[in-house]
């Protein structure tokens, strides 16, 4: 693999050219009048905002491809010219005194250094080679999207991937980086112009050198990530809200809506901009109802732009608008309840990490919430004393909103888009003492410099440690820094040359997805994935396998169905391995118009009727009072005198009724509790396991260093019914026979 620099920067130029342009000509367009600097910086958030729309609407259509892009590209900046020629005057803005316009220079063109050469470098950020980038690298493959029930960040909304599309069908990773490296530079000249126009130019350069000179922002942008550019688009919301409630004008108010959408189609955190916004717009004409129920009506449909096709493409793909979050409220067999409560815990307690342990964490150490914004942050309280202004009034209350989601994800990332809100407060307060304002800033660019910071950072504190400019230029060859620093990369290639088009892989560790072009089933990212894994454990463990069985004993009577109610609560999963009706000690064969359902999770109800031991149905829900599972007979009745469920042992938890449908629509109970015995397990499942995931459409298997069976596997790959194909690194790919 080899991408010339001179083609990754074209990628990067085309899209971030494309954006601006938009955004230039959507302004003139409504006549809107900014001061000097403003337009170009709202032009590229509001133009991005509108490319990924169309972005969208191509991928959608099939028609995500190189030549698409450059001919759209190439239409925009014709389309910009001539808006442009009719564009309104600039109005002018308050200077920036001439020794903080040096200062600003020379601290942006420092950590600019190792910004750029980052960002330019192959990327081999660990979200951006798994799921941001993989997945740019799916649509760019097939040229749009494809359903992808396997992957739980398919279901994301990817506004920024959409920019990543266009960037990366040119110039692949590295321009994809650097255009989000874009937005930290935009972000910056952002705060400074907001700043310059309510009179305070001092502030706003404090406030964005924090900013730029933060470690975890810095990371951030170079990485093809998504928070910066969240960050970016949440204070255009606000910057462009804040001249709205100067001028009400309804243009603006289109404006602000536009960008609220974009930041929640780039990251669920955060679309609380939209919240924000219309929480602003009736706050401020709460006394004029007519206007708020106007102004309120623009915002949101301008917002829903942006964010009613991601809703729109959950909906068609896997059934829940807001996916993978909320999977009670919108059921689906994509993503289960259970799997979403474990990564909420996981996400709310990020290593064990507590909200009092965070301010050390988040500015001096930096490992337990990777990442750390540096010590002038433990001064954020400072910002309070900007209340008096209203604009420090305005600046903290969008900080609090926007700081709300560590409640639920601790790491560092998620406070990305609060910080400029803070750095901006304690700039309004740090600039009523100039020279105290410089030391600071200065004080907080020295210890964040990549080489000071290493001396007293956490060591695996996730920060940029180099400037590699010899790989970004492409004198060191790309594979050789890629293989250095992704374990996996050779996986990936692997995979590449040994697997078939089309063929999937299933896999215990996620890989280097971006630089596979093979469907590899990574084995948590979804409900049929974790499935899967469970059925490859299980014949090495006790904890799934059918070893109790209870037994429903009554009279013989004729019925229309039967149902079994779960009628006790607790933090148990219950489960189903085979379930049988009985008559005079015969099992009753299936009629083909039977049927299974349950509920919750009715999906995978065939699968304790399916005379498989090694499949189960699941509830994938802890247990609640009323959660069933029913066979109907299509009409028709059956005689049974009892009824059979084989379980896996861990399952003491469960209290169990059994009901019967005497009368159609009419379900009478018949046993309040059932007897238990233990099974003994006596037959090897291994071949068992291999063969449902070949069923299931999944041919190969990837075993990876430390996985569950890779030990028993490597010893006996015939038990398991699996021939080698190829290992690199530790990691072996099978062959199901």
């Amino acid at each position: 693999m080899h991408t010339s620099v001179p083609v990754i920067l074209l990628g990067a130029a085309l899209c971030v050219a494309s954006a601006l342009g938009l955004g230039i000509a959507l302004i003139d367009v409504l006549r809107l009048e900014f001061r000097k600097g403003e337009k170009a910086v709202l032009a590229f958030i509001v133009g991005s905002a509108v490319l990924s729309d169309i972005v969208f609407v191509l991928a959608a259509a099939g028609w995500a491809r190189k030549g698409v892009f450059i001919i759209l590209s190439a239409l925009v900046l014709v389309a910009c010219f001539f808006a442009h020629r009719r564009s309104l005057p600039s109005l002018p803005a308050k200077p920036i005194p001439r020794v903080w316009m040096i200062v600003s220079v020379l601290i942006v063109a420092a950590f600019s250094w190792f910004y750029i050469s980052n960002a330019l470098a192959p990327e081999t950020s660990s979200d951006g080679i798994h799921y941001h980038l993989g997945l740019v690298a799916q649509y760019a493959r097939v040229h749009g999207f494809e359903p992808n029930t396997t992957n739980l960040y398919a279901s994301l909304p990817q506004g920024l991937e959409m920019l990543f599309l266009v960037a990366f069908s040119v110039g692949k990773h590295s321009s994809a980086a650097l255009v989000h490296c874009a937005f930290l530079f935009a972000l910056a000249l952002a705060m400074l112009r907001y700043s310059q126009r309510y009179g305070m130019p001092i502030a706003g350069v404090c406030g964005a050198l924090l900013i730029f000179a933060a470690p975890v922002v810095g990371i951030d942008a170079a990485s093809a990530y998504n928070d910066v550019a969240a960050a970016c688009v949440v204070f255009g919301t606000f910057y462009v809200l804040q001249v709205w409630m100067d001028e009400l004008s309804f243009r603006l108010a289109a404006l602000a809506g536009l960008c609220a959408g974009f930041a929640y189609a780039i990251k669920y955190s955060a679309g609380l901009a939209v919240i924000y916004g219309l929480g602003l717009i009736c706050f401020r004409l709460r006394h004029q109802w007519r206007s708020m129920a106007r102004s309120c009506a623009v915002f949101l449909l301008f917002a829903c732009t942006s964010v009613a096709p991601w809703v729109l493409k959950n909906l068609v793909y896997v059934g829940n608008p807001v996916a993978p979050l909320f999977n009670r409220v919108f059921p689906n067999p994509y993503v289960t309840p259970d799997f979403e409560d474990i990564l909420r815990a996981g996400l709310r307690h990020w290593n064990q990490l507590q909200l009092t342990g965070m301010p050390l964490e988040v500015t001096v150490r930096g490992y337990r919430p990777t990442g750390l914004f540096g010590w002038v942050y433990l001064l954020a309280p400072v910002g309070l004393l900007a209340l008096w202004r209203k604009q420090g009034r305005h600046l903290m209350l969008a900080a609090i909103v926007f700081t709300s989601p560590v409640l639920f994800n601790k790491g560092s990332r998620f406070l990305i888009p609060a910080a400029p809100f803070f750095s901006l407060a304690m700039g309004i307060v740090l600039a009523r003492l100039p020279l105290l304002a410089g030391t600071v800033v200065l004080a907080h660019a020295v210890t964040s410099f990549p080489p000071v910071l290493s001396k007293y950072c956490h060591p695996w504190a996730w920060r940029l440690t180099s400037a590699p400019w010899s790989a970004a230029l492409r004198i060191t060859p790309e594979e050789r820094y890629i293989i250095a620093r992704i374990s996996e990369y050779p996986v990936s290639k692997m995979l590449e040359a040994r697997v078939p088009p089309g063929a999937r892989v299933y896999s215990f560790d996620p890989i280097a997805q971006s630089y596979c072009a093979r469907d590899v089933v990574a084995c948590w990212w979804g409900a049929e994935n974790i499935r899967l894994r469970d059925t490859l454990q299980l014949p090495l463990t006790n904890e799934y396998r059918p070893m109790l069985r209870l037994t429903f004993r009554f009279s013989a009577r004729p019925l229309y169905g039967i149902r079994v109610v779960q009628t006790a609560a607790g933090t148990d999963i219950w489960k189903i391995s085979e379930l049988r009706l009985m008559h005079l000690g015969i099992e009753l064969p299936e009629g083909v118009t039977w049927h299974a359902t349950a509920n919750p999770s009715p999906w995978n109800a065939d699968l304790a009727v399916d005379r498989r031991p090694i499949t189960y149905w699941r509830a994938n829900q802890v247990l609640f009072p009323g959660m069933f599972y029913e066979v109907t007979f299509g009409g028709s009745r059956q005689t049974i005198d009892s009824v059979v469920l084989d379980c896996p042992n861990n399952e003491g938890h469960i209290r169990l009724r059994l009901d019967g449908e005497a009368e159609p629509g009419r379900w009478d109970i018949i046993q309040k509790s059932s007897e238990s015995a233990n099974l003994s397990p006596t037959f090897d499942l291994r071949r068992s396991a291999t063969g449902e995931l070949k069923r299931c459409g999944v041919p190969y298997i990837l075993i990876s260093p430390g996985s569950y069976i890779e030990r028993d596997v490597r010893s006996d790959p015939e038990a398991w019914g699996l021939a080698p194909v190829d290992n690199v690194a530790g990691w072996y790919l099978y062959r199901i026979v």
